[in-house]
């Protein structure tokens, strides 16, 4: 049986049935087909550092989001932590990485 936390927050990097072949070949068929689909990302290609000063930005969010999705926390609580990183330097940060953007080009 598949657990379905880990295909959502942490998906393996391959996945090999060497005793079913069939399996395996659908596979690799499925994801050929789905690689006609597939876009590179508005930074690909770069080697992005973000500035220092947004560097505890994103450490806030890493236990709420295990905390919400667990049910320990609210909805409103994650609300709450957008709210505080905006005024804390996220609005600040995404015109950082719009102007990033602008300046280079999308990676697609």
């Amino acid at each position: 049986m598949i657990n379905a936390w880990s295909s959502l927050a942490a998906p393996a990097p391959y996945v090999a049935h060497p005793d079913f072949p069939d399996v395996a070949r659908k596979q690799v068929e499925w994801q050929q087909r789905m690689g006609a689909f597939m876009k590179k990302t508005s930074r690909y290609g770069m080697n992005i550092v973000e500035p220092s000063r947004y560097a505890n930005l994103r450490s806030q969010f890493e236990q709420l989001e295990l905390d919400y999705v667990r049910g320990h926390k609210k909805l409103s609580d994650v609300q709450a932590a957008v709210s505080t990183w905006k005024s804390s330097g996220g609005d600040k940060l995404r015109d950082w990485y719009k102007e990033l953007i602008d300046k280079n080009g999308s990676g697609n």
